[in-house]
């Protein structure tokens, strides 16, 4: 078992069951300040300031030193866990109680030697750098990198660097503290972190001792503010993983670039006067800008044996976790899609109402019922706060009375003063600085639902309508921010004008506004659109209401056109927009149509339908889907004729809604054939 794994069970034996669980982040404390992330085996105290890994967690706790956690470790875990004939567990115990020894035996007394390879490297000999050692067997310097790791610099007889070698598990980083710092210095080597502690006596420093690493000595910084020090060649990848968690951890995070020509800090005070040059470098930080972390992979590098199905997969599977059963789930970007002025924002709003209302489990959202219960941020890019104002108050009049109004935040862009720019995504279709400070709030929010943008397009710089490269990076990214934030991410978005005549879910689909990439990279897509003007009045003579001249805007047909996950529900409903001006669903309401029929009905139903389908096609003569159709092959209507007379299925109506799920679920197919659509079984 590695130390990653070991974090639940020992996060179980010394700090007990959560009260708090939001997925793998387990919270403890009265305030919830004690964050341990049992999938990525890290943990971090926001009142104490301080983090780390499991051995981290037990010496915390435990008040031991890292060979004592080690042995609660084992004692702990029992029988070790063997993958690919590799005992990993063993390799990284093994690994720490050697760091250990050789940390142990080390001396805290520097030779002449070591003194020599800090005059060469500009260092003041004179200096005392916490926690550093030698050792005599090896003849290097030996560091402490976290509590169960060690580096070690090994150094010829004329003060010259040999080699550098690590042992153990590489937990954390190179910590030179100093009581009272204000700041601290990370860096990416040894020497560059001692450059810097000496410079400045009010600020700590932290080596992380690979490039590689820096975003894992986060959970080990003490101050509120934070200075990178990037070597020339420092890649963005890795700077945007430790900033993107130091800004998680609420730390003011600064950068320092190399002047042109040096490597890295300590090259800067050889070659260019000592401490004076370096402190004249470093007191050129500025805040991390957003330039500074583009054109590079996501922060966490992509290791391939990390998805084998023993280590990611083993165990009984995950349920899904619904937000709206049948349409939206946790930990996925979908979409809300609607002509202008159908109400998207009225819905989107309506949403998050019935969210943070859902405490008795009660609630349902345009006949769908809601299955979470917390709090939902939404951000506004056309209506200012006095429109929302109105649509909350048109929705639930007394909601702001309510002792749960706190956890619906609703975000009028237009009046926030200040903001600059309210995009989420730049240009180059990257997430940018406000989207990234989202990200952190949204995290010490805590009990977060869903996000929704209101509209997607007012908050990307990008041309994601246009370009399928800026709509798969904006929609990628937004399904991961879903996932790390463990909520719904819901999408509101346009229809083009086509869908003002959409007769179908599929036209409907047809007609999202933008490139293939935003329904494709959307885990489900809800779509509201439009029947014909005679339906539309149809159904609002059978419900009895007011039937103006012209229909336009009171009647919709909505559902899922596109998803991904197994329990949808790909029933067609009808919307009606009632004298309040909200839409309601009055599917149930409506006589024919598959609203009335139970589940299993609706199963059985649209079965028989596709073994007719299939019987026709198979003997040469499918149907069509217009009404348009060549001799010897019936038309749509000749279909529901066809079906009403000899299967009892059910009328017209029954009939379209049932063709249009066998296409949504990929049963059926529409196929161009001359100037007709054939309808055939996939």
């Amino acid at each position: 078992m590695s130390f990653k794994a070991m974090m639940e069970p020992v996060a179980r034996d010394l700090l007990g069951d959560p009260p708090d669980k939001q997925g793998t982040d387990w919270r403890y404390g009265k305030k919830g300040s004690l964050s341990v992330d049992v999938g990525k085996g890290v943990w971090y105290d926001y009142e104490a300031g301080t983090g780390g890994g499991v051995v981290a967690l037990v010496k915390h706790e435990r008040q031991c030193d890292g060979a004592e956690a080690i042995d609660y470790l084992e004692t702990l875990t029992g029988e070790q866990i063997k993958t690919n004939g590799e005992d990993h567990h063993q390799k990284d115990v093994d690994g720490a109680r050697e760091a250990w020894r050789i940390y142990a035996e080390a001396v805290e007394e520097l030779p002449a030697v070591a003194r020599k390879y800090f005059e060469k490297r500009g260092l003041n000999v004179l200096e005392t750098f916490p926690g550093l050692r030698w050792s005599k067997s090896e003849h290097a310097l030996v560091i402490p990198i976290g509590p169960t790791s060690v580096q070690r610099i090994k150094i010829d007889h004329d003060g010259n660097k040999v080699a550098k070698m690590s042992r153990g598990p590489m937990e954390g980083g190179w910590h030179l503290k100093r009581d009272g710092a204000k700041a601290t210095f990370i860096t990416e080597g040894p020497e560059d972190a001692m450059t810097c502690f000496q410079a400045f006596e009010t600020a700590e420093a932290i080596a992380a001792c690979g490039e590689g690493r820096l975003e894992a000595v986060a959970p080990m910084v003490r101050t509120k503010h934070v200075i990178i020090v990037k070597d020339a060649n420092t890649k963005p990848e890795y700077l945007r993983g430790l900033t993107t968690r130091l800004r998680a951890q609420e730390r003011t995070v600064y950068g320092v670039d190399m002047p042109e020509g040096r490597a890295d800090i300590n090259e800067v005070q050889l070659k260019d006067g000592g401490v004076d040059a370096v402190r004249a470098v470093l007191e050129t930080k500025a805040p991390i800008d957003e330039e500074d972390l583009k054109d590079g992979p996501q922060p966490h590098v992509l290791v391939l044996t990390d998805w084998s199905v023993a280590k990611a997969y083993s165990g009984p599977a995950p349920e899904d976790q619904p937000v709206v059963r049948g349409l939206f789930m946790k930990q996925t970007a979908a979409l809300q899609v609607a002509v202008g002025g159908a109400g998207k924002t009225d819905t989107a709003i309506d949403l998050g109402l019935r969210i943070v209302m859902n405490e008795n489990g009660d609630q349902s959202w345009l006949g769908y019922p809601v299955e979470t219960f917390g709090s939902v941020v939404m951000l506004t890019a056309e209506d200012n706060q006095g429109a929302i104002h109105q649509r909350i108050e048109k929705l639930q009049p007394i909601f702001s009375m309510s002792s749960l109004a706190d956890k619906l935040i609703v975000v009028p862009i237009p009046n926030v003063d200040g903001l600059g720019s309210a995009a989420l995504f730049d240009q180059d279709a990257q997430p940018t600085d406000l989207f990234h400070r989202i990200e952190e709030q949204l995290a010490k929010i805590g009990d977060v639902q869903a996000f929704i943008p209101d509209p997607l397009r007012a908050f990307c710089r990008a041309d994601i309508n246009a370009s399928p490269d800026m709509a798969n990076e904006v929609l990628v990214y937004m399904n991961r921010f879903a996932t790390r934030q463990k909520l719904l991410a819901l999408i509101n978005h346009h229809l083009r004008k086509a869908g003002l005549q959409a007769t179908t879910a599929l036209e409907a689909r047809e007609a999202i506004q933008g490139v293939a990439g935003i329904v494709d990279h959307a885990r489900a897509v809800f779509t509201m659109w439009m029947p014909p003007e005679d339906e539309a009045q149809n159904i609002l003579r059978e419900l009895s209401m007011e039937q103006p001249h012209q229909p336009f805007m009171r009647v919709f047909k909505a559902g899922l056109v596109k998803w991904n996950h197994r329990d949808a529900d790909s029933t067609i409903k009808t919307l009606v927009r009632n004298k309040g001006e909200t839409l309601i669903d009055v599917t149930g309401k409506l006589s024919g149509g598959i609203g009335e029929m139970t589940p299993e009905d609706h199963r059985d139903k649209k079965f028989a339908l596709l073994g007719i389908i299939t019987r026709r096609a198979e003997a040469g003569r499918p149907f069509t889907y217009s009404n348009r159709a060549p001799h010897g092959i019936l038309s749509r209507d000749g279909l529901n004729r066809l079906v009403h007379n000899s299967a009892r299925i059910g009328g017209k109506k029954v009939v379209n809604d049932l063709i249009d799920s066998l296409e949504l679920e990929g049963h059926v197919k529409f196929v161009k054939e001359g100037n007709s659509t054939l309808i055939k079984p996939t």
